[in-house]
């Protein structure tokens, strides 16, 4: 910071409380609830019992829930508020990252980055994103630095080149499809730059990469195990589906990208560009297979895709302000508020009431995004509800008592029912399970089928929640 001029420092600190109020803003209209799919399935229960759920924790790139865990300790503040917390600040530093590509790579002046800085945050890709891939956001933050400050075709100070090193290591260990990303781009940019510097990024990185891949292969074996299952494969991962999520995403900023990739010299950002475009499209190669997961793909090539949109954007205004030979701060204002307003439509507005570009094509897109962010795995009034309905379980029941429910509601579960087991829907039900009573909880009006030697009989209802008993006529 010190090396910053005065006029930068301004610049990014205006800009790093717009981005930490556009992210804040969603979180408040929801609080108490959280927002989030993994928040509420992974971060809190994780950092909530996080000696516990180490085992599983430690073969899945650990280091963001570890920083959490340590956040949690350090400052005494409760799992919920910690996630909360940490997700606001990595997307405020997300922010300074693509300040810092726009100056750095793209070479802009003040306004422009800033200009290109907020149109990136506002992009439903980098919204979703940090909607619940929170350690996907903190691994492209430490990526986007390490591409400004260490492969800019300057000499790197020792200072500077052991700060990259650090955070090409932080990201890498952050997230496995980020760290294989920055892994590829440093090799391929290395082999192309014949470089001794980059070449030493690159080899160290992918040493770190590796020995982390390798102590997660048996996770990584189980999900592709399950993602390439048939039935999976054939309801989610659909030619169609795919294809719509990527036109979704995509479309509205492909014109101007395809200027701004034209016009950009540096190749260090076409790499991931066109590595995470190959992983988008990966199902026309793959068709049968969803392991290499091209919805993930799909938005990570979306926020590079958006960075050069950006830079088209700025192409274009200054061709415009140099015609009519003036700098025209209006016409930067102005072509900002459409993708300001979508974006923000799709951090504020409600799950039952959603005006996002994904509402329209929720049938098709709904397994890889949520239509607002006004979401975790149910929405923020069901929330309210199935803590109402988990509370008076805890109330209600016998304890030891097996409740079935969906599992995607697993983190609520977990974090809220005292002294009683769950299970999921899909499970075997075996009547007398440890002597205790066994319960049902769905959500009302939706239909879960059992076989005829089951039956169901209504204890409980809210707003949105329904228990019921079970009872056999034999076991099954």
């Amino acid at each position: 910071m010190s090396k910053i001029n005065k006029e930068d420092r301004n610049y990014l600190l205006v800009l790093f409380v717009i981005a930490i109020v556009v992210r804040l803003i969603p979180e408040l209209i929801a609080y108490p609830y959280p927002i989030g799919y993994d928040v509420v399935n992974y971060y809190i229960p994780v950092t909530t019992n996080f000696q516990s759920n180490w085992n599983m924790v430690s073969d899945q790139f650990p280091l963001y829930v570890v920083m959490l865990h340590v956040i949690a300790i350090v400052t005494n503040l409760d799992p919920p508020t910690v996630v909360r917390f940490a997700a606001i600040l990595i997307f405020g530093f997300f922010s300074i990252s693509i300040y810092q590509l726009s100056k750095k790579i793209l070479h802009l002046d003040q306004v422009y980055c800033l200009f290109l800085a907020l149109f990136v945050i506002f992009q439903i890709s980098v919204l979703r994103t940090s909607w619940d891939l929170h350690r996907d956001m903190l691994s492209l933050t430490s990526m986007f630095f390490v591409l400004s400050f260490g492969t800019n075709n300057k000499p790197l100070s020792k200072k500077v080149f052991a700060l990259v090193m650090i955070l090409c290591i932080v990201s890498v260990l952050a997230d496995r499809m980020i760290g294989l990303l920055l892994t590829t781009s440093l090799i391929v940019y290395a082999a192309i730059q014949k470089n001794r510097v980059y070449m030493l990024l690159a080899t160290v990185t992918s040493i770190v990469f590796i020995t982390a891949l390798l102590q997660s292969i048996s996770e990584i074996g189980s999900n592709v195990h399950i993602l390439n299952g048939a039935n999976f494969v054939n309801n989610v991962y659909r030619p169609l589906n795919l294809l719509i999520l990527f036109a979704v995403t995509n479309i509205l900023m492909i014109p101007t990208s395809i200027i701004g990739f034209l016009n950009t010299r540096q190749i260090i950002l076409k790499i991931p560009l066109l590595l995470s475009l190959f992983g988008s499209l990966s199902w026309l190669i793959f068709p049968s297979s969803s392991g290499l997961l091209p919805d993930r793909w799909t938005f990570i090539f979306s926020i590079f895709l958006s960075i050069f949109a950006g830079y088209g954007f700025v192409i274009l205004i200054n061709r415009l302000t140099n015609s009519l030979l003036k700098y025209n701060h209006g016409i930067v204002i102005t072509t900002l508020i459409p993708f300001i307003a979508i974006g923000m439509l799709f951090a504020v507005t409600s799950n039952e009431r959603p005006m996002s570009l994904f509402a329209p094509f929720h049938d098709y897109v709904g397994q890889f995004g949520p239509m607002t962010m006004q979401y975790n795995s149910v929405s923020i009034p069901e929330s309210k509800s199935i803590v109402s309905a988990i509370e008076w379980i805890n109330h209600n029941t016998p304890i030891g008592s097996h409740i079935i429910i969906d599992k995607r509601w697993r983190g609520w579960i977990e974090d809220e029912l005292k002294d009683r087991k769950f299970q999921f829907y899909e499970q075997e039900i075996k009547s007398g399970m440890e002597n205790g009573q066994i319960f049902l909880l769905k959500l009302n009006n939706s239909i879960v089928p059992y076989g005829k030697n089951i039956e169901i009989h209504w204890i409980y209802n809210n707003d949105n929640f329904s228990l019921y008993k079970i009872s056999f006529s034999k076991l099954i």
